[in-house]
């Protein structure tokens, strides 16, 4: 979108191509963002990777090195109050 490119993962645990870091998605997604040209780059999700909420609390297995992938931005959500 414009100079965006937004990226929208899986992180449900029943994702059938994986969450983990060395999942099918993730191959998918580091192939994808390898060939991106916008200066932008946002990566959407359900389920966060880290947060402080005391009932939903972290996702280990979508702490991915998404800095290092040029990742600017990550979004999630799940902890709805």
């Amino acid at each position: 979108w414009g100079p965006v490119h937004f990226y929208l993962l899986d992180s449900d645990p029943h994702e059938p191509d994986g969450r983990t870091q060395d999942s099918v998605q993730a191959a998918w997604f580091k192939e994808q963002i390898g060939t991106a040209s916008a200066p932008w780059k946002i990566v959407l999700m359900h389920h966060p990777p880290y947060s402080s909420d005391s009932h939903h609390g972290s996702n280990p297995e979508m702490q991915w090195a998404f800095t290092d992938l040029g990742v600017d931005a990550v979004f999630a959500g799940h902890a709805h109050l």
